[in-house]
């Protein structure tokens, strides 16, 4: 109307008014937005994309930092409390069969926030949570090489990986081998029969995950013969 009827003589009057007017609304909705996004980061330990990315099943294994997780707020004895059920949970359920376990999905089963959970586990063994469920699946895989004749790619996927180059680097990473090798070497050294018993290991995390010091100097010698 301005510019029909006065060329608009008034235009920067009511350009003005009008920018005046939307300011405060566009801040209001700023803040309002603001305040409802979740912080991923800080109430899970790990950013959103490594969480939608099924941590403990990638292909890609975050490195341990302590550090991450708040140290001022630990509470020791609340951290072993969480550890003991989050083992029992892996022992007992098995979760860390589930290819597509997730932090959200172990904290929901453990009725346990994501970040008192994620927090316990770099303070109390040294490690993410990608790590953590991956010692349970090493100690799977490592219990059927040793005790049945299933194929590598079978106990792969049994234990819970869902690719090879994972499941590889993982096995050498804690065991310093690769699977065929340690099937060799357990067969080698007498291990029980491939029809005993096959139930759930114990926790990896209770005991050290490479081969009795006895094995590996067997090994060394049999080489120098």
């Amino acid at each position: 109307m301005d510019i029909r009827y006065f060329n608009a003589s008034f235009a920067p009057i009511i350009v003005t008014i009008a920018t005046l007017a939307i300011l405060p609304l566009l801040a209001y909705a700023i803040a309002v937005a603001g305040s409802s996004v979740p912080s991923e980061v800080g109430s899970s330990g790990f950013s959103s994309s490594e969480d939608a990315a099924l941590l403990p099943a990638s292909d890609e294994t975050a490195s341990c930092d302590s550090k991450a997780t708040g140290l001022a707020e630990a509470d020791p004895e609340n951290d072993l409390r969480i550890i003991a059920s989050i083992d029992a949970l892996m022992t007992e359920k098995r979760l860390y069969r589930n290819p597509d376990l997730t932090l959200t999905r172990l904290a929901s089963r453990a009725g346990i926030p994501m970040r008192q959970i994620s927090g316990a586990i770099n303070r109390i063994r040294q490690c993410n949570v990608s790590q953590f469920v991956n010692a349970y699946r090493v100690q799977e895989a490592k219990r059927l090489l040793a005790h049945t004749e299933e194929s590598v790619t079978d106990i792969m996927l049994d234990s819970g990986f869902q690719t090879k180059s994972n499941f590889n680097r993982e096995f050498r990473r804690m065991t310093g081998m690769n699977p065929s090798e340690f099937r060799q070497l357990a067969a080698a050294s007498g291990s029980p029969s491939r029809n005993a018993d096959t139930s759930a290991p114990a926790s990896p995390h209770a005991t050290p995950e490479r081969l009795d010091n006895t094995q590996r100097r067997s090994k060394s010698a049999s080489s120098i013969r």
